[in-house]
């Protein structure tokens, strides 16, 4: 809050030890304004298993209480490419659904997970398990990250004692409520060893953990972001909003080609190629 910006590499990827070897990553990179909420972000989800594979890209906005969004995708109707750019509008809101147009695509990975994650995804709201170290942290070594020197320490971050201690935004413990339910349910687990880097002026410019199921051959997943660039001016422009993807899709095919698009074949590609079953 002090330093009031800062730029961000992030990622974080979950290894399921399923029969499918299943492997889903979420991994962004950009720059963010803490007191303005605001930034601009690249985020890139994968989703890789023995019986498919994909990769959904997407730029961001982050303003205030709207993410703005958009897909880096191009669909195909009747084999005829119909590149589009849309910037959709996703409220910061528990309740809120997203209308992706399912019924028009054929995705290898399920849309509704990687939008959601952006939804909720503040790079700032993983400094939030911090709240739940409560004994002294172990001082592992000193290293530097992005050319600065840091202090890396390691402690064990209590879920509950982040909650009973809690100094955020009520918007970022609902968020973090969630996760945590999330994380105790997928891993039987309420704490977890999380390590940080800190400059000598006290800045964050790595966090790092890995939560494992004590289950043999559970899911195990693992978080790593920097921080750098603190304090440097973040100029993002806001773009106009394109309505939900669903109905920027039926308006593009209606103008287009003057047909009922709900009734059309329609595939999805990336720049990686087409995501298929």
């Amino acid at each position: 809050m002090t330093v009031g910006s800062y730029a961000t590499e992030f990622r974080y990827q979950v290894e399921a030890n399923d029969a499918e070897n299943t492997v889903i990553g979420f991994e962004g990179s950009g720059i963010y304004d803490v007191a303005m909420g605001r930034g601009s972000m690249q985020y890139r989800f994968d989703h890789h298993s023995s019986e498919s594979d994909g990769v959904i890209s997407m730029e961001a906005v982050h303003d205030g209480e709207t993410i703005l969004i958009s897909p880096d995708i191009s669909l195909s109707l009747m084999d005829q490419p119909l590149d589009l750019r849309l910037w959709i509008p996703i409220p910061i809101d528990d309740g809120f659904s997203l209308d992706l147009g399912l019924n028009l695509l054929k995705p290898a990975v399920d849309l509704e997970q990687p939008f959601t994650q952006v939804r909720q995804h503040d790079p700032t709201r993983t400094l939030t398990v911090l709240y739940g170290v409560t004994d002294d942290a172990e001082v592992v070594d000193r290293a530097r990250i992005k050319g600065v020197k840091t202090t890396h320490y390691r402690a064990t971050t209590s879920l509950d004692e982040a909650l009973d201690n809690w100094e955020g935004t009520s918007e970022d413990r609902s968020v973090f409520e969630l996760t945590t339910k999330g994380i105790e349910d997928e891993f039987g687990v309420t704490s977890y060893p999380v390590d940080i880097w800190l400059s000598d002026d006290g800045l964050p410019m790595r966090i790092s953990y890995r939560i494992a199921s004590p289950e043999p051959g559970g899911p195990i997943v693992t978080f790593t972001q920097d921080m750098f660039d603190f304090g440097k001016p973040v100029n993002v422009e806001v773009p106009e909003p394109s309505g939900s993807f669903g109905e920027a899709v039926a308006d593009a095919f209606q103008e287009i080609m003057g047909i009922n698009s709900a009734a059309a074949g329609v595939d999805i590609t990336t720049s990686t190629g087409p995501l298929q079953r």
